[in-house]
């Protein structure tokens, strides 16, 4: 197996290599899957893997327990994978992406903030602290981490955490009372190398110092 291929290896203590050779490459229970996994906890269609040009994306299959990218849950939407990114499936079975020459941009790098999501735990740590907020800011601070740098606008955050609210003043109120909160707490902490910058009044992205 040439090291120039993208691969998905094992973290047991087999090790186990598997070429992705093709795309989509399936994750799953399913005995069709390209990377067949024997346990209950794991769905038939779990995982699945996806080419684009040169570069390759996961999203969660709809699966019943989750899927990780490096400790933080995946959804439906595409995430590009990197050289060494850890791909958890139902946290049992944990997999590293293996391409040489995809390595991921210090910005996009969550441990350069030193930011840590455990979503299947609904933890989050900075610096190895944990800060516990609330759910609002839980739901905010996990949204911009999805995409450090990228200005989300107060739409895009309402979608996510206030989807019941359809008016758009009162969105922005509930949204910086949120940002409020979260950024007290991390001050009083006194941890952190990541900052909420409000932008323009369009919204809000994750920054660091």
């Amino acid at each position: 197996m040439s090291g120039d291929e993208a691969r998905l290896i094992s973290t047991g203590r087999d090790g186990q290599e598997y070429l992705i050779d093709r795309t989509p490459f399936l994750i799953g229970r399913k005995s069709s899957a390209n990377l067949f996994i024997s346990s209950a906890s794991v769905s038939r269609e779990h995982a699945v893997i996806e080419k684009r040009n040169d570069d390759y994306f996961i999203h969660d299959a709809g699966s019943t327990n989750g899927t990780l990218l490096n400790r933080k849950r995946i959804g439906g939407d595409p995430v590009k994978l990197y050289d060494d990114d850890v791909i958890t499936i139902n946290r049992d079975h944990e997999y590293v992406f293996a391409m040489p020459g995809r390595t991921m941009p210090i910005l996009d790098d969550l441990y350069a903030y030193g930011l840590e999501i455990d979503e299947m735990a609904y933890q989050i740590f900075v610096d190895g602290v944990e800060i516990s907020p609330d759910k609002r800011g839980y739901q905010l601070l996990s949204l911009l981490a999805e995409q450090p740098g990228k200005i989300y606008t107060y739409a895009e955050i309402a979608e996510r955490i206030y989807p019941e609210d359809r008016d758009p003043e009162s969105q922005r109120k509930r949204i910086q009372a949120a940002k409020n909160d979260l950024s007290k707490k991390l001050k009083t902490l006194g941890v952190g190398r990541i900052l909420i910058k409000s932008k323009n009044g369009v919204g809000y992205q994750l920054s660091r110092e």
